[in-house]
């Protein structure tokens, strides 16, 4: 007679073909003629079972986030896992199940209008109308992500095509003739003579 002693992790394929998946110290084989005088040999199994270790990652990320598995996530999701071999304190594996949640940055529009030139939070001062610059503003968002403004400012300068000047010695003043371009308006200014 004899003892196989053996240690697996999550389950162990013995000599008499069964799987076990928890520790155990009863089954038993014989070996035909297996003594050292012809005679049988009977055989027990003291085994011990350790399992994987599992356990969950959870992380909160802005726009994207890069886990141990190398890939970068850009949604929500608890469905991937990562096996780090011998990573439990018996020496079998570790089963990490990534738990993400992706806020993403907000982003908005300031609109604005002004004449002849406007500063805007970025600090430089525009003195024509652009819908191109933008601004972050670091950790603004309500879940402390970025947020990304866009700039959209206007510039409403009075512009003219005709200016003309008229004299009228009869009522001692002289008429200033304005037409704007962009309304095609007309407005006319009385000059005293003085």
């Amino acid at each position: 007679t004899g003892t196989d002693v053996q240690t697996a992790c999550n389950s162990y394929t013995w000599i008499d073909g069964i799987n076990y998946t928890t520790s155990t110290n009863t089954p038993t084989f014989t070996i035909v003629g297996g003594s050292a005088q012809g005679c049988d040999s009977v055989v027990t199994l003291n085994l011990t079972i350790n399992n994987s270790t599992t356990g969950n990652d959870i992380q909160t990320a802005c726009n994207s986030y890069t886990w141990i598995d190398g890939n970068n996530y850009t949604a929500s999701t608890n469905t991937p896992t990562y096996t780090i071999a011998g990573g439990s304190s018996q020496g079998c594996d570790s089963i990490v199940t990534l738990n993400l949640t992706i806020n993403t940055f907000a982003s908005g529009t300031d609109v604005q209008t002004a004449c002849n030139s406007y500063t805007w939070i970025d600090g430089n001062n525009y003195t024509a109308s652009t819908n191109t610059p933008t601004y972050t503003i670091v950790g603004g968002s309500s879940e402390g992500c970025d947020s990304i403004v866009h700039a959209n400012l206007h510039h409403s300068r009075r512009k003219f095509t005709r200016l003309r000047q008229y004299s009228n010695p009869e009522l001692n003043h002289q008429h200033l003739c304005i037409r704007y371009r962009r309304t095609n308006r007309v407005q006319q200014l009385h000059l005293d003579r003085r």
